[in-house]
């Protein structure tokens, strides 16, 4: 469901790119958006074919970035960031990586919004969530406790960049036992 939902995304947020950019390149102006936009439709055609690929395609959407922004203005700060806004915008969808355990659930929290979530690997159906205190930009990670059990940990700080509230908690969670 979410590998589907940011394959739409870059569908739809790469057609309008390559639209603009082939209008802009015509223009005279820079055909940079209408070549970044072709490896993002590469992207998100390939997320809908469940294809590990499609991460290799954004890849070469960030860097395609990278260096088309840097041959256009050098490094001027000023002049790199509406070129680099694609790559940004794009980026906070990968603020922090899931971790996925042996039993096959993914838990993800780097998102804008302030819940970690559980995801069943095998149907992309979310299978837990919880509200965590501030934005939890981050990678989760586990633990084996003492007991035996496993553990879940999250750290929540948040981001004044994402909007979210900021924070300074760390929360563990205990899986089920098996």
């Amino acid at each position: 469901m979410i590998r589907t939902m940011l394959a739409a995304f870059l569908l739809l947020f790469g057609l309008p790119l390559a639209f603009g950019g082939i209008q802009l390149g015509t223009l005279d102006g820079s055909w940079g958006y209408a070549l970044l936009a072709a490896p993002l439709l590469v992207s998100a055609a390939l997320l809908f074919l469940r294809k590990r690929s499609a991460l290799l395609a954004y890849a070469v959407v960030i860097l395609a970035s990278l260096f088309w922004a840097i041959q256009e203005v050098g490094f001027d700060w000023w002049a790199m960031a509406p070129r680099e806004g694609v790559v940004v915008v794009l980026g906070l969808l990968l603020l922090g990586g899931p971790i996925v355990t042996a039993g096959g659930v993914a838990f993800l929290s780097g998102t804008v919004d302030y819940y970690v979530r559980g995801y069943d690997l095998a149907n992309g159906r979310e299978l837990w969530r919880a509200r965590l205190p501030a934005g939890g930009q981050s990678t989760p990670a586990t633990y084996l406790g003492r007991d035996g059990r496993q553990y879940l940990v999250v750290v929540a700080g948040g981001h004044r960049y994402t909007g979210t509230k900021t924070g300074d908690s760390i929360i563990a969670y205990a899986l089920p036992a098996k």
